[in-house]
């Protein structure tokens, strides 16, 4: 300890990361099957034994027996429906540490993603019929619904361990279930979710397109907005993307709804209905009915608040 304390900020840092590789390192050596878990459990979270079958095309029976032996390491939490992950430290140093070495091409990698991919959409599906199946009992006990309530917390969970290894598959698959997924997030309880999902796809910015970067922009702005109600950034932003060239018409017709919206709230009532005015318009334009059915929606209610009754109706 005092031979630390000696020590400048950029020496201990180097201290550390050589601790962290030491602590490691035997991982990357290895061709035991619990180490080839903790690699998977720092690549594919949570983990159960169904999941882990998959990814080591071994046996339910073999895949428990493992995750047996898993759980008797102190950095391997159990949790809920019997499946597992890392603890958080030492799932950040596999994922810096030993995965580029063991997998420079990161073929591996998208192997497992790929084979993660198919088993979460296969398990939402399977989430989503228990849900139909609970929500249809008679019997509307305080059981079923926190049953239901659960499964919706799994049903999430999973959507974003789905988008997760989507944008690692295919980053254009990976956009359009992200958008997918952000539009069905509407209650309390889901939208929690919504600033794992846009940080997923935050962390793929370098690999997206112009355009691709402007809806993420705009999902972010919408998040501020109505989970934040943090109306000056989501402003910010909003105007920065309105001042691209060559902008989609639907998501400039998005952008200045939301623009009307934020600016509402800020008081500025007849700047608000030009910008409802203007969505209504250009929806009409290219014929998309729901956002001609939201700007109508909003534009009618601006004028509420103006107390413009006649025009409300």
């Amino acid at each position: 300890p005092e031979v630390i304390k000696g020590l400048s900020e950029k020496e201990i840092t180097q201290l550390r990361k050589k601790f962290e590789i030491e602590l490691v390192k035997q991982i990357a050596k290895t061709t035991a099957n619990i180490h080839w878990v903790f690699l998977l459990m720092a690549w594919v979270y949570p983990i159960d034994c169904a999941m882990l079958a998959a990814l080591r095309n071994t046996s339910i029976n073999d895949a428990k027996e493992i995750l047996k032996e898993a759980q008797t390491y102190v950095f391997v939490k159990q949790l809920p429906n019997n499946s597992f992950k890392l603890h958080d430290e030492m799932h950040r140093m596999i994922g810096v540490y030993v995965w580029p070495q063991v997998d420079r091409t990161q073929e591996l990698r998208l192997e497992y993603s790929n084979i993660a991919l198919q088993y979460f959409e296969k398990m939402i599906d399977q989430i989503e019929n228990e849900i139909v199946f609970l929500k249809g009992q008679d019997d509307k006990q305080l059981t079923w619904q926190s049953e239901i309530e659960e499964k919706r917390q799994q049903f999430w969970g999973m959507q974003e361990q789905r988008l997760k290894h989507s944008l690692i598959v295919n980053i254009n698959d990976g956009l359009n279930l992200f958008e997918q997924i952000y539009e069905a997030t509407s209650t309390d309880a889901s939208i929690t979710f919504r600033p794992q999902f846009i940080r997923l796809v935050e962390d793929k910015r370098r690999q997206l397109s112009v355009e691709q970067a402007a809806l993420l922009d705009y999902y972010q702005a919408d998040q501020l907005f109505y989970q934040e109600a943090d109306y000056v950034k989501a402003r910010t932003i909003i105007e920065a993307l309105l001042n691209i060239d060559k902008l989609p018409l639907e998501l400039q017709i998005k952008s200045i709804k939301l623009r009307g919206n934020i600016i509402i709230r800020q008081g500025e009532v007849d700047e608000a209905i030009e910008d409802f005015s203007k969505a209504v318009s250009m929806s009409k334009d290219i014929e998309h009915t729901v956002l001609l059915i939201q700007s109508t929606n909003a534009l009618g209610w601006a004028y509420r608040v103006r107390g413009d009754l006649e025009q409300a109706l």
